[in-house]
């Protein structure tokens, strides 16, 4: 799916190779099946290679999200898009939705590598956070599906993360304009409060948030703090504490974490951590160099343009009621 070495966006990288994952990481896994899945769902299982993908990783690094709390959903909205039934052969299918239809694509689990600087073969693309022991499958098999149904690795460089998403749910997706003229009129009152809506615990019925930074901010300034211009970000929370608006993003890289004000270590953070602790999971003010980061929502407004939200579920309440009451046919 790429012409080996030859190829601009790979660059600097030589001696690719196709590689299964029993060969990959030193054999980690060449004593069993390796897994697409191991333990819980997380977040923090997706960290990105060398391909500008990061809308991509951002959406499926947002689906993972909703398994924390042992729910039904971490099955239904991750494991249930993988097809495992040919994965002792190396044979996996990815689900998307496509034209108003599920569609399954088939994939091998063959993935380009290079070895590293101890002689192992890794993935140069999607691949095993560095703080990981256990070695899971399911963030390449996404990539590779998603890339095989575009063309090429190559294809998917570059996208918009709400699209994406409604690939992986079939949901409606939207924006939320923190500068749009009525907006700025009012601070954002009202695009605050339906943040804060949208990443309450939403039970059986999720949402899925993400965002895109400000291609007119000040990049040089905006750097320094640790973000990367034209990166995706995942919104994993929006709350009040202590009197100040906040809001938690995710990086897919795994790594590179706002430095700014309320990031991790920050004296803004320390004071309102123990209020934060009250109001979200435990692994998002844990301080840890995972990616996930707090930053106040007046920086926020300052750094993204907009939040793409995709709603899953709105096309099911169509279906059931059309505005005359009539019941209405979905596909």
């Amino acid at each position: 799916s790429f012409r080996k070495d030859t190829d601009a966006f790979l660059t600097g990288i030589d001696c690719i190779e196709w590689k299964r994952p029993h060969e990959m990481y030193g054999g980690i896994c060449a004593d069993e099946r390796p897994a697409a899945f191991v333990g819980d769902i997380d977040p923090d299982d997706v960290a990105q290679g060398n391909l500008g993908n990061c809308y991509f990783l951002a959406a499926i690094a947002a689906l993972a999200t909703q398994g924390r709390d042992d729910t039904e959903l971490e099955d239904v909205l991750i494991k249930d898009l993988i097809v495992e039934e040919g994965a002792a052969q190396g044979l996996y299918g990815v689900k998307f939705y496509i034209n108003g239809r599920w569609r399954t694509v088939v994939i091998d689990d063959l993935l380009p590598c290079t070895q590293d600087g101890r002689g192992e073969w890794r993935p140069i693309f999607a691949q095993r956070p560095a703080d990981r022991k256990e070695f899971e499958l399911w963030p390449m098999l996404f990539e590779k599906a998603w890339a095989k149904l575009h063309g090429s690795y190559e294809a998917t460089a570059g996208g918009w993360t709400d699209d994406a998403m409604n690939y992986l749910t079939g949901g409606v997706c939207r924006t939320i304009d923190f500068h749009s003229e009525d907006a700025e009129a009012s601070d954002c009152k009202a695009e605050w409060a339906e943040l804060v809506e949208l990443t309450a615990d939403q039970g059986d019925f999720p949402l899925f948030l993400s965002c895109t930074l400000n291609n007119d901010a000040d990049k040089d300034k905006m750097e320094s703090e640790g973000l990367i211009t034209g990166h995706a970000y995942s919104v994993m929370e929006a709350v009040e504490a202590k009197g100040e608006k906040v809001i938690c993003l995710r990086n897919p890289w795994g790594a590179f974490e706002w430095n700014g004000k309320f990031s991790d270590g920050s004296k803004e953070f320390d004071r309102i951590r123990d209020e934060l602790k009250r109001q979200v999971a435990d692994d998002l003010v844990d301080g840890a160099d995972d990616g996930s980061f707090w930053m106040g929502f007046d920086d926020f407004k300052t750094y993204f343009w907009e939040v793409g939200v995709c709603d899953p579920w709105e096309l099911g309440v169509l279906s059931e009621v059309s505005p005359d009451g009539a019941g209405m046919d979905v596909e």
